[in-house]
């Protein structure tokens, strides 16, 4: 009897811990998904973010998306395959864009420098903001046809293209050449605070080619702001006002070894 006792107590023991752990397991299935959402958005954000890109100077660089600045027109018509409509453009700027838009597909630099005049030259912005976008892209070869995006008449094209512009300066590691493609933008621009900003690419350097430079811009005919800040900058690199050629080359001979 005694070990019949001791036998059912254990069973009963038993069963008690039994409904205890289905209890346990019962309360961590309601709130385990809870816990397991809370403990989620760490173990995302702990991951590396890996993004596609083309790599240009050490850095991954990815093609802008021109369609954004193109704005389709969902119609049926477009919907079922019909040729593309585009709510703010005209029959030609929609074919430019979309020349502009295969010459980044294609990664054809050719093509987008052929088409850079033909942009600028556009009363839309939307194109001109796609050429600049195409045209950074590429950018330290495509710097000549970038640069007269910065005297745009649109802020934003004009942000745009001086953003671009500076970043593709920054891979030109020769002074005569970086300071060539300086020379082009003095000429054309009117904003002073960009003028300042690309002035100081003569500080520093040889000032042989300092000097013969901003005096093709003083003397160039190119907008006054850019002509009045040429002048300012040689005054800073040589320590005199500028009067004229003749005074500047007495300079450089003097000064330059």
């Amino acid at each position: 009897m005694k070990g019949k006792f001791g036998l059912a107590a254990v069973v009963a023991i038993l069963v008690v811990l039994s409904a205890v752990v289905l209890a346990l397991t019962m309360r961590r299935g309601k709130g385990g998904e809870a816990e397991a959402l809370r403990e989620a958005p760490q173990r995302t954000a702990a991951r590396p973010q890996i993004l596609g890109g083309v790599v240009r100077a050490g850095k991954p660089r990815a093609k802008p998306k021109l369609s954004t600045a193109r704005r389709r027109a969902q119609d049926d018509e477009a919907e079922e395959g019909g040729e593309a409509e585009y709510a703010d453009m005209s029959p030609e700027d929609q074919k430019l864009a979309d020349a502009i838009e295969k010459a980044l597909d294609d990664e054809s630099l050719s093509a987008a420098c052929a088409l850079a005049a033909k942009a600028a030259a556009s009363t839309n912005a939307s194109v001109r903001e796609s050429m600049v976008s195409t045209l950074g892209w590429f950018g330290v070869k495509a710097l000549p046809e970038l640069t007269p995006f910065l005297a745009d008449q649109d802020d934003s094209v004009r942000e745009s293209a001086m953003g671009e512009w500076t970043a593709a300066l920054s891979e030109i590691e020769d002074d005569a050449q970086k300071i060539g493609i300086v020379e082009m933008a003095m000429g054309a621009l009117s904003d002073e605070d960009a003028l300042e900003d690309i002035s100081g690419e003569y500080i520093g350097i040889d000032e042989r080619l300092a000097v013969e430079s901003l005096l093709r811009v003083i003397e160039g005919g190119g907008a006054e702001a850019g002509v009045a800040k040429a002048k300012e900058t040689y005054e800073f690199v040589t320590g005199e006002e500028f009067t004229d050629r003749a005074a500047a080359e007495n300079w450089i001979q003097d000064n330059v070894r």
